[in-house]
């Protein structure tokens, strides 16, 4: 189940806001309201908001919001349904060469294209919305796709059935058409009904056909084996790696797959994506993040169907 933080930070405001004329409603018993939020959690929710001046606690164990907790409750932002994709800024060389919204995870190693250029992060300070990059040297470039939304399983399932099949799409103009039918011979050739993974150059790509949250957790996990990956949409690509490698690091992740989502988002730099996450400890905000962003139970699945289309 998916840990919405944000929605326990902005109860726990509240509720310290209006303990201080209702005590009688008592702060400790909110946790119980959101599932797979433990008590110790909780407890490490308060001591954050305390460690940043959000919340102090009275000698009779009084909670009590502090001036810039008071200040953030009182603001209009405060009941905001949503919050606007923050921008990175982009350095190199000490030289800003602008902003970017990401939504993708970011480590040190990966790959980001900026201003028509191919970048490699060098850091990421999510705190400060700053990541430092260096001129990428050769390789092809990453799918660029404007860091929009995510795209569910259905989506790229029901596109993969689109280009299985002969029949036209009515509401498609001339252009549409010709470029669906060059998908489909592309489709036809490289065999995408049955292969899964396929050389690309110095490359090794897997087409998944699957949603963005499982894909992203795929990368990941190649990451944690040592691999460059990164999620282009329609698969993951496995960097200056060969297909044998791949298929031999694949057989390793069907019996040593990670416990818990929190071990992988341990790398992600760019964690902070909500309006209150900059107040989580880090625990917390591995937990939040691996809830909202990745999808263990999907991707196991898929190696797991993946190893035993390859026999591995």
């Amino acid at each position: 189940m998916k840990i919405q933080n944000k929605y326990i930070l902005k109860s726990s405001l509240n509720n310290a806001d209006s303990y201080q004329n209702h005590p009688e409603n008592h702060l400790g018993r909110l946790f119980i309201v959101f599932s797979g939020f433990e008590r110790k959690e909780f407890a490490e929710l308060l001591r954050s908001l305390g460690t940043k001046e959000i919340l102090i606690q009275d000698k009779s164990g009084l909670l009590l919001l502090r001036p810039s907790g008071e200040r953030s409750v009182n603001h209009f932002s405060f009941l905001a349904a949503f919050t606007s994709q923050e921008e990175f800024r982009i350095i190199n060389a000490g030289k800003p060469l602008g902003t970017l919204p990401l939504s993708r995870p970011v480590e040190e190693g990966s790959h980001l294209i900026f201003a028509g250029r191919r970048w490699r992060v060098l850091s990421c300070r999510p705190e400060d919305r700053v990541i430092e990059v260096e001129t990428a040297k050769g390789g092809k470039l990453p799918l660029f796709d404007g860091m929009g939304g995510k795209v569910h399983d259905r989506i790229r399932k029901e596109m993969r059935c689109i280009l299985s099949e002969l029949s036209p799409v009515s509401f498609l103009d001339k252009v549409a058409a010709r470029q669906l039918e060059e998908a489909r011979c592309a489709y036809a050739q490289l065999g995408l009904d049955h292969n899964l993974i396929l050389n690309n150059g110095s490359d090794t790509v897997l087409f998944t056909w699957l949603g963005d949250w499982i894909n992203d957790t795929l990368a990941l996990m190649l990451i944690h084996h040592g691999l460059r990956a990164s999620n282009e949409g329609l698969l993951v690509r496995i960097h200056g790696t060969k297909y044998d490698e791949v298929m031999n690091v694949l057989s390793k992740m069907r019996s040593t797959l990670p416990d818990s989502p929190e071990l992988l988002a341990h790398s992600v730099q760019n964690k902070l994506r909500e309006k209150w996450d900059y107040l989580l400890t880090e625990p917390l905000l591995r937990k939040t993040y691996a809830s909202r962003e990745l999808d263990l139970t999907g991707a196991r699945q898929f190696i797991l169907e993946i190893s035993r289309l390859s026999h591995i």
